[in-house]
């Protein structure tokens, strides 16, 4: 959702061929628009709100690859600017903005973890999760902590969380989840400051673009 109210739905599949292509559905209206288009075709990206109204989205898969660069919407003239890639290609990975206006994203190679700068246009690497695992949630708290919960581990649904501090940079093992919360799954801030898991998927159903599965040599727990 922008500052003005409409939501902007940028690339994604369609009927396998991954496209640039953008669109701005307005609810005063309940009318589809179309905006400008991606610099890179891309699918499964994340999309996130800055606190300047603009919009990054990083990563994402084009084909069997992921990609590590990143591009800026800006909704007063409806256009994309490349900025600065990634330290590491990222697809099946999560991001949330951060009270200092950084953007973190998890997942997708590995247990690194990175920070995006609005104000540079640049990325850094920041402190490696314990645990390898993609399709997580990921809640900022009310305390400026960061929630991630849920997702696959290899191919199975991981049933751990970690909690990202900020001011620390480093992530701590915390709380079970009780469910199987794997592929799509949402995560969501309540009022009293708990977080709702919902939907998601067991081990019998794969991330349906999973390609690398990861060995248990790799897994660290």
């Amino acid at each position: 959702m922008l500052a003005s109210g409409k939501v902007l739905v940028a690339g994604g599949d369609n009927t396998h061929e991954v496209v640039r292509e953008c669109e701005l559905y307005d609810p005063a209206t309940n009318q589809w628009a179309i905006t400008g288009s991606l610099n890179f075709p891309r699918s499964d990206i994340t999309a996130t709100l800055l606190a300047d109204g603009r919009v990054l989205a990083a990563g994402g898969m084009s084909g069997a690859n992921d990609r590590a660069n990143a591009e800026l919407y800006d909704p007063p003239t409806e256009t994309w600017t490349v900025t600065g890639s990634m330290n590491k290609p990222r697809g099946l990975h999560a991001a949330v903005l951060l009270e200092t206006g950084e953007v973190l994203v998890v997942g997708g190679d590995g247990r690194t973890t990175e920070l995006y700068d609005p104000t540079t246009g640049t990325w850094a690497l920041t402190g490696s999760l314990n645990v390898t695992f993609n399709q997580t949630t990921l809640t900022l708290l009310s305390n400026g902590t960061v929630l991630a919960a849920g997702g696959f581990v290899g191919s199975s649904v991981y049933h751990g969380s970690a909690i990202y501090d900020p001011a620390t940079g480093t992530w701590a093992a915390s709380a079970q989840v009780q469910g199987d919360h794997g592929t799509g799954p949402t995560a969501t801030l309540l009022l009293n400051g708990r977080v709702l898991a919902a939907d998601g998927t067991d081990d019998d159903f794969m991330p349906h673009r999973r390609r690398r599965p990861l060995p248990e040599s790799k897994l660290t727990r």
